[in-house]
This record gives C-alpha cells, sequence and structure tokens, in this order.
C-alpha cells in the first residue's frame, strides 16, 4: 500500500506587502518536514495571480503524483 502524497501551498509575498504570512507557514512547515501521521507531503510557494498559481501546480503535479492539493 503506497503512502498518500498531499501538496501544501501558500502564497509569495503581494507587491505592496514583502511578506505574507501563508508562504512562511509553507516554508517553516517544509523546514520542519511537518506532516500528518501516514502521509507524506511537499511545499510549494506560489506567485500572487491565480493563472500563475494554478500552472505552478500544474508543472509540480505533471512531475509528481499527489492525492490532494491545499492552498
Amino acid at each position: 500500500m503506497s503512502v498518500p502524497r498531499l501538496l501544501v501551498c501558500g502564497f509569495d509575498s503581494f507587491p505592496e506587502a514583502p511578506r505574507n504570512p501563508s508562504a512562511a507557514v509553507v516554508e517553516a512547515l517544509g523546514r520542519d518536514a511537518w506532516s500528518p501521521a501516514g502521509a507524506d507531503v511537499a511545499y510549494l510557494t506560489l506567485p500572487v495571480a491565480w493563472r500563475g498559481s494554478v500552472e505552478a501546480i500544474l508543472v509540480r503535479a505533471a512531475r509528481e503524483r499527489f492525492e490532494g492539493v491545499l492552498v
């Protein structure tokens, strides 16, 4: 039985804000190698643009298999 893989995403900074808290959370989770029991997690910081964000997820999903994406 394979371990489910999840992609946890946060958004990069906005033009007017130098630091986005969601990116900081994703970076901290990745640095701590956090994952729920029984799952493997990958992390991705997304650009703050809908089109660019979706494309970044699709590019990553084309390289790796994920059972779920949390944005």
